[in-house]
């Protein structure tokens, strides 16, 4: 049976899935706060692996922690299959796991980032 905790959102969960990348190593890891200039989420956090099974194993253990610890499932997952970026969208909090290459090439920081939005793994 599943743990009923309360649901995490925004900044908490966003904190809880940074954890869960860090805990496979996943790199560069950070949040870009969306509240004031999107609807689309509260929070991205990205983060780069370097290589596809590493990207898909951080999917994969994001998914079951928010899972089996807070009955979180996402709305949708895109590009588990190749693993070469992958989106779990929980409403509040998108994320984004990139190969490091990928990551460089379409640059999503650069899209969303503002003066103030960003924040560093180390500062969540």
């Amino acid at each position: 049976m599943k743990k009923q905790l309360n649901k995490p959102e925004g900044l908490e969960l966003a904190k809880i899935i940074a954890g869960c990348i860090l805990d496979k190593k996943g790199s560069d890891i950070v949040a870009i706060k969306l509240e004031n200039i999107s609807t689309i989420a509260d929070y991205f956090v990205i983060a780069s692996a370097n290589n596809n099974i590493q990207v898909r194993s951080i999917a994969e253990s994001i998914d079951e922690v928010l899972s089996k610890q807070y009955n979180i499932e996402p709305l949708r997952r895109e590009g588990l299959q190749e693993a070469r970026w992958v989106a779990l969208d929980y409403s509040t909090v998108i994320v984004h796991i990139f190969l490091t290459e990928t990551r460089q090439f379409y640059q999503l920081e650069r899209l969303w980032i503002n003066e103030d939005n960003l924040i560093k793994y180390e500062n969540l």
